[in-house]
């Protein structure tokens, strides 16, 4: 059974870090790994008004953001997959897609929120890591 490894990738600094992570983890395990973007915000809210963004919209940021890496994945040797999701809820669509793709680990950058932000609110690796029913690789 080929081992997967699930990275939560959105394009910001950190999420680049756990990318490097992430492969680092994957090529010494010999694991595919699967990296989710998951769309939240106005893109999460357009069941509700259509008009707001179009799966088209997704699927040409999608593509932009993950032409990126292919060449960097390719160069690696590394086996690897791509997922966009849509979702108001972020750490349970990581968490979701984690548990159907049966992966070992969740790679996870940690923006390091501000404490009374992050007191408020929590963050999405803070989730990710409660809920999780996998282990959690968080990089700072």
């Amino acid at each position: 059974m080929e081992t997967n490894i699930l990275l939560a990738f959105d394009g910001s600094e950190q999420s680049l870090k756990a990318l490097d992570e992430g492969i680092r983890v994957a090529k010494g395990l010999k694991a595919k790994l699967i990296v989710l973007h998951v769309y939240w915000g106005e893109g999460a809210d357009a069941y509700i008004d259509p008009k707001r963004i179009t799966t088209e919209d997704v699927d040409i940021d999608a593509q932009k953001m993950y032409g990126r890496l292919e060449e960097r994945f390719k160069k690696e040797g590394v086996t690897y997959e791509v997922k966009s999701e849509r979702s108001t809820d972020v750490p349970l669509t990581i968490t979701g897609t984690a548990e159907k793709m049966n992966s070992e680990m969740i790679v996870i950058g940690n923006r390091g929120v501000g404490r009374v932000r992050g007191f408020l609110l929590g963050s999405v690796a803070e989730k990710v890591v409660a809920s999780s029913k996998c282990s959690v690789l968080l990089v700072k």
